[in-house]
């Protein structure tokens, strides 16, 4: 988690809030202040990508989604 925020933090530029509302709901996902990373297996990350899925529309899920992997 923490890698993820000082990515966001480094990376995020003025107009564009992908990362950062990638990260948001990253943290909703999990519903946790911290995962470690043994737990961020590729069934993890199929099941954020479905989460994406179910509860945004067009072109978001994808945007999110490239973001966090």
């Amino acid at each position: 988690m923490e890698y993820y925020e000082e990515y966001v933090t480094v990376n995020t530029r003025k107009g564009n809030r992908r990362l950062t509302n990638s990260l948001k709901q990253f943290r909703n996902f999990i519903k946790a202040d911290f995962i470690a990373p043994i737990d961020i297996s590729e069934n993890f990350c199929k099941c954020f990508r479905q989460y994406l899925l179910d509860n945004f529309t067009g072109e978001t899920p994808l945007n999110y989604y490239s973001r966090f992997k």
